[in-house]
């Protein structure tokens, strides 16, 4: 009896240190197990969803490239200036063609601030390059918009209301950054894929270390009885 416990506690496995390594690396406390099978599909699976999320954030960063520069190429603040300064009550102080282009942001805020839902952020910004493909009262300064019927004041029954105004400029872009925004948010899944791979490797790997343990002590039970 005592020859049976001393060569089943000789070789069995922590269930504990097999989650931990599973935890760390899916598939390391299958290995440790010795299920080699699982531990190969475990890492092949962790391996596959780093692939994917590598993937989708070339392709975001890549899209988000795209638009940005063509946002510099197509939108412009001196002709959205020009706009707020025709059209916006309490724009006609604004000087489009300023040389200082942070003083002119600052200028433009200054009218946008009590009339608009959103200000000017700062030039290259994040949200500089969400807001002017996303809120309408960016619409005057993309390239193809007519800013001398676009109007401030209107109603939905107005196509030329500034609510209402859009450009193919305007829409392309929309749609371009919202491509980029859905490559980071597919890759974003791919990650919480990663972190569930983590989980369900590290319970499967004590769950196998548990059944390794019990089928050792099976073994020895059998080599001793005989």
């Amino acid at each position: 009896e005592n020859f049976r416990k001393n060569i089943s506690a000789d070789n069995e496995k922590s269930p504990v240190l097999g989650g931990v390594l599973s935890g760390i690396i899916p598939g390391a406390g299958e290995f440790y197990s010795k299920s080699y099978v699982k531990a190969a599909i475990f890492l092949a699976v962790e391996a596959g969803l780093w692939l994917g999320y590598s993937i989708y954030q070339n392709k975001g960063n890549t899209q988000t490239e795209t638009f940005r520069a063509y946002a510099d190429q197509h939108w412009s603040v001196r002709k959205y200036a020009q706009w707020l300064k025709d059209k916006v009550p309490g724009g006609s102080g604004l000087n489009p063609n300023l040389a200082d282009l942070e003083q002119l942001r600052r200028d433009i805020i200054a009218v946008e601030a009590p009339r608009f839902s959103h200000t000017l952020p700062a030039y290259g910004s994040q949200q500089y390059y969400e807001l002017i493909g996303k809120y309408q009262s960016f619409v005057p300064g993309w390239e193809d918009a007519d800013i001398s019927v676009i109007n401030y004041d209107g109603g939905l029954s107005d196509p030329n209301w500034y609510a209402n105004y859009k450009t193919s400029m305007f829409v392309g872009y929309s749609f371009d950054r919202q491509q980029a925004n859905d490559y980071y948010d597919t890759s974003t899944r791919f990650i919480t894929g990663v972190i569930l791979n983590h989980i369900l490797s590290a319970a499967d790997a004590v769950w196998s270390v548990h059944m390794f343990n019990s089928n050792l002590k099976v073994k020895t039970g059998m080599r001793v009885q005989e």
